[in-house]
């Protein structure tokens, strides 16, 4: 199972780095970041889990999303 978390892992890096639009990449980054969260779990570590999905998706790429949505950098 874990193997299938990797591809996904390495599939959501490439579409957070070749994403065209700002936004797009964003929302590929809250996805990495909630795999990451899941891989983690799926080793058997909860809690750095939790604080994967709590400080990374939660905090910093939802704060990156809304400072895009407010500057306008989708022109």
């Amino acid at each position: 199972m874990s193997n299938l978390y990797i591809f996904m892992l390495v599939g959501t890096t490439l579409a957070v780095v070749l994403s065209r639009r700002t936004m797009y990449g964003i929302l590929f980054l809250i996805l990495l970041f909630a795999l990451m969260a899941l891989f983690v779990v799926s080793l058997k570590v909860d809690f750095i889990g939790l604080i994967f999905v709590i400080v990374y998706v939660g905090a910093i790429a939802t704060l990156f999303l809304f400072i895009i949505m407010m500057l306008g950098g989708e022109d």
